[in-house]
């Protein structure tokens, strides 16, 4: 035996003359010096330094360097908390990077809201606890999401006819127009280029994007609701809305708005989105254009997606 190979544990738990005696009557090679390094007991690590903070699109990276610790002392992962240190979550590491930001590690917090701020404190895990915090860093992360239509535009819609089928006026668009039910503000498929959705935002999906009087997407309405796809890493419901014209039979109107909101939710779920689907159909009660040619008012059968969570 040599006294490398006596059990660390054991004299961790001996008071340094005591484990420095039980090494002698052992082996005769302990010395208390020895014993005593031994003895030195993991601590909680310090505050990680040199923070920094990167906004992005629902997302916020951070920067900054490891605390040195003392030999016994492992660290064991790090934590942010965004409320003052009252929550902590787990912090996903990416990478220990050599080129941007030398020597410092990177990690990730994803979900966060676009438009808002944040006070980002980091700390260290180990095997003697958590550490001590950063000091909290202020970011505000980048509003993407904006209304289509200007206030003077939104001001200028007409309101929607209690009854469309009987109105007899010039042609017209409603506040349905870039939106969903609620009034929230849709915006294009097409423009989304993978920037993310959160709650309280729309997106349309055109009427061209169905083969006229069916609910079947065509080759370029199922690109567009892949765009949608492609926007929702963040969010967790959404709810499919389905319109049609007025013109025609309401019943077969309102059946079609349905079975198009459905196609558009099935497609969402089977092609890879994590999020759970509503499916409500508004049928021909609630066009964004009335009066004027079938041409003028053919995106009355669009489909909206309504971002629930």
């Amino acid at each position: 035996m040599t006294p490398n190979s006596i059990p660390v544990r054991l004299l961790r738990r001996l008071t340094a003359p005591f484990a420095a005696l039980v090494c002698a009557l052992l082996l005769g090679l302990c010395t208390a010096p020895q014993a005593q390094a031994a003895l030195v007991d993991p601590t909680p690590p310090d505050a990680p330094t040199d923070l920094t903070v990167q906004p992005g699109d629902r997302i916020l990276t951070v920067f900054f360097t490891p605390p040195v610790v003392n030999e016994v002392t492992i660290l064991d992962g790090y934590e942010y908390s965004l409320d003052g240190g009252t929550i902590w979550t787990s912090l996903p590491l990416v990478a220990t990077l050599g080129i941007s930001k030398a020597g410092a590690t990177m990690g990730e917090i994803e979900g966060v809201l676009n438009g808002q701020g944040y006070a980002v404190q980091v700390r260290a895990l180990s095997n003697a606890g958590p550490g001590a915090s950063t000091a909290p860093v202020i970011t505000q992360t980048d509003a993407w999401f904006h209304d289509p239509l200007s206030k003077k535009q939104r001001l200028a819609l007409v309101k929607v006819p209690a009854h469309p089928k009987t109105y007899t006026g010039k042609a017209a668009q409603t506040v349905a127009f870039a939106a969903s039910r609620n009034g929230s503000p849709a915006v294009a498929a097409s423009t989304l280029a993978g920037r993310q959705l959160q709650e309280g935002q729309a997106v349309s999906i055109p009427a061209a994007s169905f083969k006229p009087g069916t609910a079947k997407l065509t080759t370029a309405g199922k690109a567009l609701v892949g765009d949608a796809i492609a926007s929702l890493a963040y969010v967790g419901s959404v709810r499919c809305e389905g319109y049609s014209d007025y013109a025609g039979n309401a019943a077969a109107a309102a059946t079609l708005a349905t079975a198009r909101a459905t196609a558009v939710c099935d497609l969402l779920v089977a092609d890879g989105a994590a999020v759970k689907t509503w499916v409500k159909g508004f049928g021909p009660t609630w066009p964004l254009a009335i009066g004027g040619t079938a041409t003028f008012r053919a995106d009355n059968g669009r489909v909206v997606l309504l971002m629930l969570a």
